[in-house]
């Protein structure tokens, strides 16, 4: 679907959601800002923010996702798609990195940047499984994984989701080694944009070793 024109005014907005998602007010101004515009939207933000504190969706927002969801999903690129899921009323869209994408991680950011609206949230998934790697070696992985971290469309990020299996999980996590993902995903995750980071198909003993790790960095959540 064609992207749609964002002026300023909207950017500006868009911006201060992106710099804090867990402040309502920035929603509620831009809802605002919509809403005075005739734009749908702007309702479906308000009761989506609502619907947070009680912990489900309510009959009307439900609704007006099924007759609008449509329109505010713009801009899909390559590898992404979108689940269904909202954020505070935003779509958040799901985007994967692994063995069949064309390019290396920080390459597919560089790509995704032009494709990606401001109006979307992401849901970013990293596949480091040996079957899961993007062409090159897995020393690579380690190399890209802390610029992706660092990357201006890390700011649009909800969920971090990076998958792992037995063999590789004590490697990439290792607290005492040089390769240490979990550190280099404290250091350059803000918990403020990224709520958590899911960390799938780790050992046991990775993660207790992992949680333990966390606990420096509130705001993370590891998920096996």
């Amino acid at each position: 679907m064609p992207s749609i024109r964002i002026t300023d005014r909207e950017r500006s907005l868009l911006e201060a959601i992106h710099s804090a998602p867990q402040e309502d007010k920035h929603f509620l101004a831009y809802a605002e800002w919509l809403t005075n515009r005739n734009n749908p939207l702007g309702e479906f933000i308000r009761m989506s923010c609502a619907d947070m504190k009680v912990g489900k969706p309510c009959k009307q927002s439900r609704l007006l996702a099924e007759r609008h969801g449509d329109e505010w999903v713009i801009s899909l690129p390559e590898n992404a798609c979108f689940d269904g899921h909202y954020f505070k009323g935003l779509p958040v869209i799901r985007m994967v990195v692994h063995a069949r994408t064309p390019a290396s991680p920080l390459a597919l950011m560089d790509i995704w940047s032009d494709g990606v609206s401001p109006r979307q949230f992401l849901n970013l998934c990293v596949d480091l499984r040996p079957s899961g790697l993007w062409k090159g070696t897995r020393e690579k992985c380690w190399i890209e994984l802390p610029k992706v971290f660092r990357h201006p469309l890390m700011r649009q990020v909800h969920t971090l989701s990076v998958a792992f299996d037995r063999l590789c999980s004590e490697e990439s996590l290792s607290l005492g080694g040089r390769r240490g993902v979990i550190r280099d995903i404290g250091r350059e995750v803000d918990p403020g944009r990224t709520p958590f980071v899911v960390l799938h198909g780790a050992s046991t003993r990775t993660r207790q070793r992992a949680e333990r790790e966390l606990i420096a960095f509130p705001g993370l959540r590891f998920v096996n």
